[in-house]
Parts: C-alpha cells; sequence; structure tokens
C-alpha cells in the first residue's frame, strides 16, 4: 500500500522503548477505502438477501 501511496508512514521516538512507526491513509487511500466500502455493500447487500430468501427464488 506505500508503494502504491494509499498510505505514508513515519517514525516516532518512544518515550518507554524502541521508536515507532506510524502509518496513515493519504488521500488516495481515503479514496480507495470509499470505493472499498461501497463495494462491501454491495456484497453484504447480496448475502443479507440469500440469508433472507434462504437460497430460494424470488417470485
Amino acid at each position: 500500500m506505500l508503494k502504491e501511496k494509499y498510505i505514508e508512514s513515519f517514525w516516532k521516538e518512544s518515550e518507554s522503548g524502541p521508536p515507532r512507526k506510524y502509518y496513515s491513509l493519504t488521500a488516495a487511500g481515503h479514496h480507495l477505502l470509499e470505493m472499498m466500502s461501497l463495494e462491501w455493500d454491495k456484497v453484504t447487500a447480496a448475502v443479507n438477501q440469500i440469508q433472507f430468501y434462504k437460497g430460494e427464488e424470488r417470485s
């Protein structure tokens, strides 16, 4: 995800141990998250329909 520039990272000194690496979404990462969320909504809606109709065809 770093290579595709969806996230960025930085190191920060820690008061209790070694430095830690932090990650955050870039603007492109936020856009990708939104697109993936829309697709996930479609998948969950389809699964919910299958569960509701228990796999039987609707008339």
